[in-house]
């Protein structure tokens, strides 16, 4: 058997995967370098690897090598010495592609060059037909490797890259490369011998480049069978009735393997234009009747129906690959994505791809493998785990220490944070609530608002009157805080401070510092990402926890548009609710973004629930989509940079409310809210629309003790 030096390239990180199948197919393997596997091989085993390598990315066959790299011309004086008459007929077409780099020479373009000039002028010098160069259809493909050990030209045999198996017809933005596709199927263990799982899923499809990979690995279809190209056909040496029996051999393997017991193959995606491209790329490689794929998001996967079955195997390219804003979206999406595995999964074996460890971290389970690859030129991550079969572990509920060490100072303060305590504890853990308010200004010698989120203690003072002397004022802060340490079981230092003045514009909204502490609270099935110390604000207004409720329970099936959406924290309700789609406009850029994460934490994606930054007075002016339910919480005052209005809630809320009620579809509902404790509503309004004061019925128990929190009406059109 005549063997001959060859080269099998693929991303890196598949080196090994490589080497196994090029072994299986007869090939020496000699080494293994950075994205690529060298060695000696049959004309048969290079055959086989263009037909079935999932892994690879070109076959390539070594015509000559020196050492060193050399100038041009040197690299010319040595492609000069090849007998090309071996290799190309007089008259063919080919194309020189270059990789690899070297000190002298660092224009590849002249590289490539010298070398078509090499190849050309030993046909012309010898009066034979000139070789013609087509980079778009050649009949021989030359790849030329510049590196200062080793230079070396190579026919190309694949051609085109084996990862282009031709069915991806329809694409996504990012789509995976189908080689990296294959891998991560082989380092789950698919297609190993043994029992085959029950179900292939794929929660966040795309293209569906996955699931398909996996369609033709367990039903032993060949990746090449349906290329129409190849590098070899046009080749002196091309071995016509060996290629054609492969092929046979393939195509009897295609008709056995379509026969046998597959997996079901799910994928779900929130865009339905991946949902669409999916469907099509799985027509076009033939494996349509095997795949599953249907329109939903991330945060509806359940264990119901396929799913409901304890062997399977998870295949995931989660879609954030980049940092998209200053909040990082990414972790979020991937610690949902965990989450939801766990409820659904558990047991099943996972393989998902990242393009940070960290990412991956977010799963939080330690028992794993992992490898690094590329998808393209992008690096990532591929890590491999078992999903483990106990749930996420929640939090434990809020307790006050009934003995603690307060100063005497405080004793009247402990007294009433335990009263506050007794009253509220029934309902905080009745409804699981996990974010409230424990005290606010109960008693006038300590000005403060104590809420609890988790864990963590948020203490607000507010700004005492120009009677209360500044030292007297200081001092007796001091001992509410060293209180409510005591009292929390939480060092005073873990104690989130700031003063609550009366704010002008938008400096509640302003950066405080830079820590960028974000972490997650439970809110009736939602998960909301607050701030305790960057910012005024913490990112979810407690108060509105009753209407962020009755949010949830009217938008099954609507259209919801939220207005001033700050984090979007409505919007996550909206959504958990059934919403067909939601749309949150906000003219901040950061708490748009703060919104997205919260979206991604919850399974959601903007593909459904589109997020517009604008100024809401100039976006309710301009015609537009019509909505089922719209929330409206505007702020009392703001004069942001962003844009030339000024707005105050009060003179402004007439043309505010007239304007979304423009955007409010018949039998649709306007939640209207606002905290300006002397708001008044404009009477015209409900001579206008049908206008009921629902702010009673929004008031939660925690701020029971302070009634004017906030105002909010229903507003409906009449008739």
């Amino acid at each position: 058997m005549n063997m001959r030096a060859v080269t099998v390239t693929c991303p890196g990180g598949l080196e090994a995967l490589v080497a196994a199948e090029m072994t299986g197919f007869g090939m020496r393997v000699d080494a293994q370098g950075r994205g690529a596997v060298t060695g000696e091989a049959s004309l048969e085993a290079c055959y086989r690897a263009c037909l079935w390598s999932r892994c690879s990315n070109h076959v390539l066959l070594r015509i000559a090598c020196w050492p060193g790299g050399g100038d041009a011309d040197a690299l010319y004086a040595r492609l000069d010495q090849v007998d090309w008459q071996a290799w190309l007929r007089p008259g063919q077409r080919f194309a020189i592609a270059v990789s690899g780099r070297s000190d002298a020479i660092r224009n590849t373009q002249h590289a490539v060059f010298r070398a078509k000039d090499a190849v050309v002028d030993h046909f012309v010098s010898r009066a034979l037909v000139r070789p013609q160069v087509d980079r778009e259809r050649p009949d021989i493909q030359l790849q030329l490797h510049l590196d200062d050990r080793e230079s070396a030209i190579y026919l190309n045999l694949s051609g085109a890259p084996l990862h282009e198996r031709g069915y991806r017809v329809a694409s996504v933005a990012a789509p995976i490369k189908e080689n990296l596709a294959a891998a991560l199927c082989l380092w789950t263990g698919l297609g190993e011998p043994g029992p085959v799982p029950s179900v292939v899923l794929d929660p966040l499809c795309g293209s569906g480049t996955l699931l398909i990979e996996a369609a033709w690995l367990l039903a032993d279809v060949a990746p090449g069978l349906s290329r129409e190209h190849w590098g070899f056909a046009g080749w002196k040496d091309h071995d016509a009735p060996l290629w054609q029996r492969l092929r046979d051999e393939a195509l009897q393997r295609k008709a056995a393997g379509a026969s046998r017991r597959l997996p079901r193959l799910v994928g779900f995606d929130a865009d339905p234009k991946a949902v669409r491209a999916a469907q099509a790329n799985a027509a076009a490689a033939g494996v349509a009747s095997w795949i599953h794929v249907e329109k939903q998001p991330l945060a509806m996967l359940q264990r119901t129906g396929r799913l409901a079955v304890e062997d399977g195997v998870v295949l995931c390219n989660p879609p954030y690959g980049e940092r998209l804003s200053e909040v990082d979206v990414a972790p979020f999406l991937y610690r949902c994505l965990g989450r939801r595995l766990r409820a659904v999964t558990p047991g099943w074996r996972a393989g998902v791809l990242a393009a940070q460890v960290e990412h991956l971290d977010e799963f939080r389970i330690a028992e794993h493998r992992q490898h690094r690859c590329h998808n393209g030129p992008l690096a990532c991550f591929a890590r491999v785990f078992p999903v483990p079969l106990e749930a996420e572990p929640r939090w434990p509920f809020f307790r006050l220490r009934d003995e603690a060490q307060v100063p005497e100072a405080g004793r009247h303060l402990a007294n009433r944070l335990q009263k506050n305590w007794k009253q509220l504890r029934p309902w905080v853990e009745g409804d699981g609530i996990r974010a409230f308010r424990l005290y606010d200004a109960d008693l006038p010698e300590f000005n403060v608002a104590v809420d609890l989120y988790g864990d963590r203690v948020h203490v607000q003072e507010y700004a005492a009157p120009s009677s209360v002397e500044p030292a007297k004022a200081a001092q007796r802060l001091e001992v509410a805080l060293d209180t409510v340490a005591a009292m929390t079981g939480k060092p005073r230092k873990a104690l989130a401070l700031k003063v609550r003045a009366r704010q002008k514009g938008t400096r509640q909204y302003d950066r405080r510092d830079s820590s960028n502490d974000l972490f997650e609270i439970e809110e009736y099935g939602a998960r909301l990402l607050v701030n305790l110390t960057d910012y005024l604000d913490t990112g979810l207004f407690l108060d509105h926890r009753p209407v962020r409720q009755r949010l949830q329970s009217l938008c099954k099936d609507k259209h919801f548009l939220n207005l001033f959406c700050y984090t979007g924290s409505a919007t996550v309700h909206a959504a958990l609710g059934g919403a067909k789609s939601t749309t949150s406009v906000d003219l901040n850029p950061r708490y748009l973004a703060w919104a997205e994460a919260n979206l991604a934490l919850n399974g959601f994606s903007t593909e459904q629930h589109h997020l517009e930054r604008a100024d809401v007075a100039a976006a309710l002016g301009k015609g537009g989509d019509q909505f089922d339910v719209i929330f409206m919480d505007a702020p009392t005052f703001s004069n942001s940079k962003r844009t030339p209005n000024v707005l105050d809630i009060q003179r402004d809320h007439l043309a505010l409310v007239t304007g979304a009620m423009k955007h409010l579809a018949r039998g649709g509902v306007l939640l209207f809210s606002n905290n300006y404790r002397r708001f008044r509503l404009d009477e015209s309004l409900a001579q206008a629309y049908d206008v009921k004061d629902i702010t009673a019925e929004t008031i939660p128990v925690d701020f029971s003790r302070n009634t004017k929190i906030h105002q909010c009406w229903e507003i409906r059109h009449r008739g």
